[in-house]
Formats: C-alpha cells, sequence, structure tokens
C-alpha cells in the first residue's frame, strides 16, 4: 500500500484541532504520514497536538511534529514539511477545515489507476463555523475534464482550495528538486500546483472529498481597509509570478505569462481603489494601465466618474442619453 503524506501548517487551532485530527484518524485509507506544523501559536495547539499522539501511533500513522517558537507564515511551514515527507503521494489540507472519510483512498485510487496523471482534484463542500451539517456553497471544480490546468490556475479561472489537491510526490519532486517553495504572504497552493500543472496532467474526481470552513474572524475574510487589500494584491502577484519564474520554460513564455498577470493585477488594483473611492491610488493605477495595456471604454467610464463631480453629472448624462438614443435607434 502506497504512503500518503498529509502536511498541515497551523496558527493557533485550539477550536478546530479536534476535528482535524478526527478527520485524519477516521480515514478509510490508513498508510498515512502526518506531518503537523505548529507555526508558533500562542494558545493551546501545542498541549491538543500532543494529546492526539498516543491515538495517532495506535492508527498505525507515521507522525512528525514540527513546533515553532515563532510564526513564519504558511509557505515556510509548508516548507518544513516539504524537507522531510517521504510519501508516494502528498496532501496539505488546512487545520481549521476537515477531509471527508474516503477522501484519501479515492485519490489514491485514481492516481493508482491512472499512471500518466501527476494530480488528482475534487470538489468540496462550504459549511459555516456554526453548523457544519448545513452546506452553504460547493466548490466545483470547473472544467471538469480538462486534463492540463495550467493555463486556468494562471488565470484563476480555478479555485485553490488546498484540500481538493493530492499531488503524485515523484512529479513534484521532478519539478522541486530542491524541495522548497517561494515564500510570501501570498498563500502556499499556486506554489505548490503550478510546478506539476505545468508538467503533468490533472485528474479530476466529481465529489465533494473535502470541507471547508467558514469563520467569522478567518484571516483572508478580513483584511480591511484598502492599503491591506492593496498589499494582499501585490503579495498575490508576486507569488504567482516568482512559481513561474521557478519553472523550466521557455523565456518568451514566461515573459508572456508575466505580462498576462501583470496586467491582471493591474486591473484589480483599479477596480478596489475605485470601490474604495480613493482618487489618488485609482488614478495611478487607471494611467499606468493606461500606458502599458490600454483601458476598455468601461474603465475609461469609470475613472471620468469619479474625477470630478462635474465629469460625474456630465457623463451620466452621456450615458443616459445614450441609452435614449440606442432605444429610439432600435
Amino acid at each position: 500500500m502506497k504512503k500518503v503524506s498529509i502536511i498541515t501548517p497551523c496558527l493557533n487551532g485550539e477550536k478546530f484541532l479536534d476535528r482535524y485530527f478526527n478527520s485524519i484518524l477516521v480515514q478509510s485509507y490508513t498508510n498515512l504520514e502526518l506531518i503537523f506544523i505548529n507555526d508558533g501559536s500562542t494558545d493551546k495547539t501545542n498541549d491538543i497536538v500532543k494529546s492526539f499522539i498516543p491515538y495517532i501511533k495506535d492508527q498505525g500513522i507515521e507522525f512528525k511534529y514540527i513546533n515553532k517558537k515563532k510564526n513564519e507564515g504558511l509557505a515556510r511551514a509548508i516548507n518544513d514539511g516539504i524537507k522531510i515527507f517521504t510519501g508516494d503521494y502528498l496532501i496539505w489540507p488546512d487545520a481549521d477545515d476537515f477531509l471527508e472519510k474516503d477522501s484519501i483512498k479515492k485519490r489514491v485510487e485514481f492516481l493508482e489507476k491512472n499512471k500518466e496523471y501527476g494530480i488528482v482534484r475534487s470538489n468540496a463542500n462550504v459549511v459555516n463555523q456554526d453548523n457544519l451539517n448545513i452546506v452553504l456553497n460547493k466548490f466545483e471544480q470547473n472544467p471538469i475534464n480538462k486534463e492540463y490546468i495550467f493555463d486556468d490556475i494562471v488565470s484563476e479561472k480555478l479555485y485553490m482550495c488546498c484540500g481538493c489537491y493530492m499531488i503524485r510526490a515523484s512529479a513534484f519532486l521532478s519539478v522541486n528538486k530542491n524541495r522548497e517553495i517561494y515564500c510570501d504572504n501570498g498563500g502556499q497552493n499556486w506554489q505548490m500546483i503550478l510546478p506539476v500543472a505545468y508538467s503533468y496532467k490533472c485528474g479530476f474526481i466529481d465529489e465533494e472529498l473535502y470541507t471547508y470552513v467558514i469563520y467569522k474572524n478567518s484571516h483572508s475574510r478580513n483584511i480591511n481597509g484598502l492599503d491591506k487589500i492593496i498589499e494582499r494584491n501585490y503579495a498575490h502577484e508576486r507569488t504567482l509570478k516568482e512559481t513561474l519564474k521557478r519553472i523550466d520554460m521557455d523565456e518568451d513564455e514566461l515573459k508572456r505569462y508575466i505580462n498576462r498577470i501583470e496586467e491582471r493585477y493591474l486591473k484589480k488594483r483599479f477596480y478596489i481603489s475605485y470601490n474604495y473611492d480613493n482618487k489618488e491610488v485609482m488614478e495611478k493605477n487607471y494611467f499606468e494601465l493606461l500606458n502599458r495595456y490600454g483601458v476598455t471604454k468601461e474603465e475609461k467610464q469609470m475613472y471620468f466618474l469619479k474625477k470630478s463631480r462635474l465629469s460625474n453629472v456630465l457623463i451620466r448624462i452621456y450615458l443616459k442619453l445614450t441609452r435614449i438614443l440606442g432605444r429610439e435607434n432600435d
């Protein structure tokens, strides 16, 4: 039976670690290596981890525990696990979510039957922390029949829910010989998946094999204020670009992808600053977008709508007249 390595970083997980560990303990697939990284937690995470060690060992699960003194971020914690994992397959679920009982088994079965695939992905249920039994939404992978998903990931057409993916270790190590991913504040999923997706086919299991839990105080859902959102935007852009630079691809191809990413994130910053009604930041991004890539008619209208009260009035009149004349011409 092939071994599956589970790498999970955690920061202050006392409220949900019981559920996470229990979801590992009840897995129908039993040849597991669990690498748990306590990323500088200041709550009772360490005590809870230690309380589960006897149960984990009773299940025959190999357990490796890294207890870090200070918080260094998800990507660095994942790197700690990448350095020491020994499994044939690799997953990295979040500690505040959980795996369904047959989650690992079904993915291993797929990859064992389909040796040409380097990755397999699945759907996920989305629930609220207050009621785990009510499914609020589903992460349904799209397009479901696509085997090469690299372009869709770069274009952010696929959601990157970590617990939905399993990677063949040989494929991962063939494109990550240094056992290291790029570290920034932009997460860890692109770094884990993109290099493999560039060179290997990805399979799909049309089932909800993971449950993603929404929390009121989730860090990713509480990045308030324009400055923090823009900072996060730059971090995501850097992460994508730096990850692509580590992939063995043609220089011209790399430039095309980098160009697409820069344009998309510049547009995002323009729309963010527009929605936050920050004219200074909006204007800066608008003219950079205009000079480098050009702007759409809609973006031009948005810019002038915010530019001044007078232009707001004039453009609203213009748009209204355009609609009226358009109806008359029909």
